[in-house]
């Protein structure tokens, strides 16, 4: 699990890099919009004096939402919302992926494998590609997703694998069977249809 720190160091250093001002990370601060910890849990708010107006409370395991949330309260504009987020996102992402253990993964086909992330980059969570993200943005999901399938697994059974992933990798709760069409895509190119 990577540490609440190094969400909030990424969320810093987005927000100098796009020159947002008024916030404050790690502590109340008066004048301030502040992300900090208060009885064990994160909270978003803005500060004045020793009242805090729009208070949202958050796990430490939704750091994630709380990080959205700062964000979309300081930005100018949707533009430059996406921009922060881009800017913070991408490293906290990669910080994620590179604290999971290292496994032998199976060699799949380059036909599947291609199909899976084609169908990521269609579904495009978060819009990363719509914004700008590179074309490789989703190959490790894509990679995750494909060692699972194997000969015989039904159009019903990649919809879960997809949703298991997604919900893995995005933090989100999507039903197992809400890629049927995604899947059969994937299920015919695997039997060549």
């Amino acid at each position: 699990m990577v540490p609440a720190k190094v969400y909030l160091y990424y969320l810093k250093n987005a927000f100098r890099s796009h020159r947002v001002r008024g916030y404050c990370i790690g502590q109340e601060r008066n004048g301030k919009t502040c992300i900090f910890e208060k009885d064990g849990k994160l909270l978003v708010a803005e500060v004045k004096g020793k009242i805090l107006y729009n208070p949202k409370e958050y796990d430490y395991e939704c750091i994630w939402l709380a990080c959205e949330d700062i964000i979309a309260r300081l930005a100018r504009d949707e533009e430059q919302r996406q921009k922060i987020w881009m800017s913070w996102a991408s490293p906290t992402n990669w910080e994620e992926k590179m604290d999971e253990e290292i496994k032998i993964r199976r060699i799949v086909s380059k036909d599947v494998l291609d199909a899976v992330k084609s169908i990521l980059k269609e579904i495009d969570m978060y819009g990363l590609i719509e914004h700008g993200a590179p074309d490789d943005e989703f190959d490790t999901e894509a990679e995750m997703i494909a060692e699972q399938i194997k000969a015989g697994t039904s159009i019903e059974e990649i919809s879960g694998i997809i949703a298991d992933v997604i919900n893995k990798m995005f933090g989100v709760n999507i039903g197992r069977l809400k890629y049927l069409k995604e899947a059969k895509k994937i299920y015919e190119v695997m039997h060549k249809l």
